[in-house]
């Protein structure tokens, strides 16, 4: 008797990392706003002072844009917090 195969759908291992640096990018710009606010600073004042362009900060903290280092770098010395903590989640996620 032929055993019948059964066929599953797997999600590509690129489309898996895809969704988690999106949802890493949303968890950053939530962070960032986050530390904006408590600092009464508002995103064209930060993107001023930080030397981005207007609609930059906006991408971020929407996080339809994933910055570079270097911008972390900039973004974090404006609002006077270490980089870390843009970065790193609040709560452990295992």
């Amino acid at each position: 008797m032929a055993r019948q195969v059964t066929k599953t759908a797997a999600t590509p291992v690129h489309e898996v990392l895809r969704k988690r640096n999106e949802r890493a990018a949303v968890e950053l710009g939530e962070r960032l706003r986050h530390a904006r606010i408590e600092r009464s600073v508002s995103q064209e004042d930060l993107a001023a002072r930080a030397g981005l362009g207007p609609g930059t900060v906006a991408r971020i903290e929407g996080g339809h844009q994933s910055p570079r280092v270097s911008t972390l770098v900039r973004l974090a010395d404006v609002l006077e917090i270490a980089v870390w903590k843009l970065i790193e989640p609040c709560e452990p996620s295992y």
